[in-house]
C-alpha cells in the first residue's frame, strides 16, 4: 500500500504543480485585466512550473497525500497544498479592495475550469484508455479539492486575502501578520481531523458529484 501512495505521488505531485501553475497564472491574468500593468511578464507567460513552486506548499501536498487520510468517493488519493504567490501591486488595481477580492477568486475559479477540463478528457477517453482516464479523474478531483482548500482563510490562502479584504483594517494586519510556517503547522493539524478536513473534502465531492450529473451520468 505504501509503495503504490508513492506510485501515485509520483503522478499527483506533477498534477499538483500544473493546477497551481495555471491558478497563479489566473491570478496575474486577473490582476492584469483590472489595471496591474507592471505585473511581471513572466506571471502572465511562462509555463515553466517550476517559477510556481512553493516549498511548504509542495511539502503539505505531499503529506496529505502520502497520508492516505483524505480521499473522495472513487479516488484513491488526495491532497492538499498551494503554489508561490503571484507577485503584484494591489494599489495599482482600479478599485483595489473589490478588485483584490475579484483577483482572489481567480485562483479558486481556475481551479473548478481545470476540474471540468480533466473530467471531460477522462470521460472521453476512459472506454479506449483506462489508465489515462484514472489520471484524469484523478486530476480533476485534485483540482475541486485545490479550490475548496484554497478558501481557507488562513495565508497564504486565497480565502486570507478574501477575509481580509472583507475586515477591518486592524483585522486585515492581524490576519497579514500569520506566518507561513505557522499556517502550515495550523493546517496540517487541523486537516489531520476528519471533522475539520470535511469542510473541504465534502464540498469537493459534492460538486464532483454535481459535475457527473451535468455531463450525463457517472
Amino acid at each position: 500500500m505504501l509503495i503504490e501512495r508513492f506510485v501515485w505521488l509520483a503522478v499527483g505531485l506533477p498534477l499538483f504543480w500544473l493546477s497551481t501553475m495555471f491558478h497563479e497564472m489566473a491570478h496575474a491574468w486577473a490582476a492584469y485585466a483590472l489595471g496591474e500593468r507592471g505585473i511581471p511578464r513572466r506571471w502572465l507567460t511562462s509555463f515553466d512550473p517550476r517559477l510556481y513552486v512553493d516549498t511548504l506548499g509542495s511539502v503539505l501536498f505531499g503529506l496529505t497525500w502520502l497520508s492516505g487520510t483524505f480521499f473522495l468517493e472513487g479516488i484513491r488519493y488526495v491532497g492538499f497544498g498551494w503554489g508561490r504567490s503571484v507577485e503584484f501591486r494591489p494599489g495599482a488595481l482600479r478599485h483595489p479592495q473589490r478588485d483584490m477580492l475579484l483577483v482572489a477568486l481567480a485562483g479558486p475559479l481556475c481551479n473548478l475550469l481545470q476540474a471540468v477540463l480533466w473530467y471531460g478528457l477522462g470521460r472521453w477517453v476512459g472506454p479506449s484508455s483506462p489508465p489515462v482516464a484514472d489520471v484524469a479523474f484523478t486530476a480533476s478531483a485534485l483540482n475541486l479539492v485545490l479550490a475548496t482548500f484554497n478558501l481557507i482563510p488562513l495565508p497564504p490562502l486565497d480565502g486570507a486575502t478574501i477575509l481580509a479584504n472583507l475586515l477591518s483594517r486592524r483585522g486585515a494586519v492581524a490576519m497579514e501578520g500569520i506566518q507561513p510556517g505557522l499556517a502550515f503547522l495550523l493546517l496540517w493539524v487541523g486537516l489531520s481531523v476528519p471533522a475539520v478536513s470535511a469542510f473541504v473534502l465534502l464540498p469537493a465531492l459534492w460538486l464532483g458529484q454535481l459535475l457527473g450529473r451535468l455531463w450525463g451520468g457517472g
